[in-house]
């Protein structure tokens, strides 16, 4: 599962990228990236989070979307 939100703390706003991935041996694992909102930080995570998911090779890609 592929999650993409946005809160507000202190008055910055930050936006959250996460993978939850979850194994047929039941084990768990996350991708997750915080970053600020509206800045060149949330251009560098989010390229971060995308790169490391497809290194990954799961997420979207594997559902055939």
């Amino acid at each position: 599962m592929s999650t993409d939100t946005t809160y507000q703390t202190q008055g910055q706003r930050y936006r959250v990228m996460q993978l939850l991935i979850v194994t047929a041996a039941r084990e768990y694992y996350a991708l997750r990236v915080d970053m600020p909102k509206g800045t060149p930080d949330e251009e560098r995570g989010t390229a971060l989070f995308n790169g490391a998911r497809e290194r990954l090779k799961v997420g979207t890609a594997m559902l055939g979307s």
